[in-house]
């Protein structure tokens, strides 16, 4: 018979652990052990860090910011850069890694299926079922760029909630400016976040 054996990336997650506990096969229930010493591990750090911060401050204390601006900050859409950067930088790195994941995943699903005997009897039309595969990793990968949009939207809106945006509407920047700047911004970030994940 045909055995599929799962390779390393599967040990990364979380969800990995459990698939190789082969509950119906091996019942190799030390495995067990990794997610439950993730548990403890992440429970006492957490408490660690608890004792050293202010509740709702950040981890690391803010330090003080340079006297003047650069000149890119004096533009709408320059400082919605500034602001938008970080989510943006983090979306990328989640989706290249994802992506990558996914991609080895969809070639040995391929070649699984190319390898069994009876693929064709047992699953029908086995290019079908790629493409069917293929279709949900695309919409796991949509759902995820979602959320950066969702992110980006927020980020945007605490500006507002936390009245950053006041002194600014004191100057001569208006909020039709400021508003269509950072709508620009998230659009084209959404459409990078979606490029790098299609080339990951």
């Amino acid at each position: 018979g045909t055995k599929l054996t799962s390779a390393w990336p599967v040990w990364l997650s979380p969800f990995g652990w459990y698939q190789q506990v082969y509950s119906f096969h091996q019942n190799r229930i030390v495995i067990l052990l990794l997610p439950v010493t993730l548990f403890v591990l992440t429970t006492i750090i957490a408490l660690k860090l608890e004792k050293h911060r202010d509740v709702g401050m950040g981890m690391i204390a803010a330090g003080r910011g340079p006297a003047r601006a650069a000149n890119n900050l004096c533009h709408p859409l320059g400082l919605a850069f500034r602001l938008q950067r970080n989510t943006l930088g983090i979306w990328l790195i989640v989706m290249i890694v994802f992506g990558s994941i996914f991609g080895l995943s969809s070639g040995e699903f391929s070649e699984a299926i190319s390898e069994l005997d009876r693929a064709a009897d047992i699953f029908g039309n086995v290019f079908g079922m790629e493409e069917v595969f293929m279709m949900i990793i695309i919409g796991i990968l949509g759902s995820f760029t979602i959320i950066y949009t969702v992110q980006a939207f927020n980020r945007m809106a605490g500006e507002e909630r936390n009245n950053f945006l006041e002194p600014l509407l004191a100057t001569k920047l208006g909020k039709l400016k400021w508003l269509a700047s950072h709508l620009l911004f998230i659009l084209a970030g959404t459409a990078v976040v979606l490029l790098i994940t299609g080339l990951a």
